[in-house]
């Protein structure tokens, strides 16, 4: 299999899934000889029911949507909350119709999440693999007892 097949079935999963939830951290470490250049540590969480029930939280930024109202905060501007009413399906336009919170959601240490993408982007493909490489399988191993590339 290639790098390209595993993402396309990874995308036909996540399309599928009617719920989603994970929460997580990013560790951005670089170093030059024995200098740290970034040591940066950000966490995240996205639970996604489907039409349009999602919790997100990603650098400075949360967004809720109970299916009813729409919310979103950033954390750098406290007391200011935006309240809309929720859509009647959750999509990336719903995320980042807001240009500040787009930028809070995305400009962090990892850049945008790529679950969002997988679950919500109309060409979950050509949002993930904008401006790279083709994608390669590495060795393959284990994690926690499962098998993965």
């Amino acid at each position: 299999m290639t790098g390209r097949e595993v993402l396309n079935r990874m995308i036909v999963v996540y399309r599928k899934a009617s719920s989603y939830a994970d929460a997580g951290t990013v560790h951005l470490l670089a170093e030059s000889g024995s200098q740290k250049i970034v040591d940066e540590t950000a966490n995240f969480s996205l639970t996604l029911v489907r039409p349009n029930k999602v919790r997100l939280q990603a650098y400075q930024a949360m967004l809720v949507c109970d299916g009813t109202k729409l919310y979103a905060a950033i954390e750098s501007l406290p007391g200011q909350v935006v309240v809309k009413q929720a859509p009647p399906r959750v999509t990336m336009k719903t995320l980042y119709a807001d240009r500040m919170l787009a930028v809070a959601l995305t400009r962090g240490i990892s850049g945008a999440m790529p679950q969002v993408m997988l679950l919500l982007a109309d060409e979950p493909m050509k949002a993930l693999l904008s401006d790279t490489e083709e994608p390669e399988l590495s060795k393959s191993g284990q994690i926690e007892g499962r098998d993965c590339y």
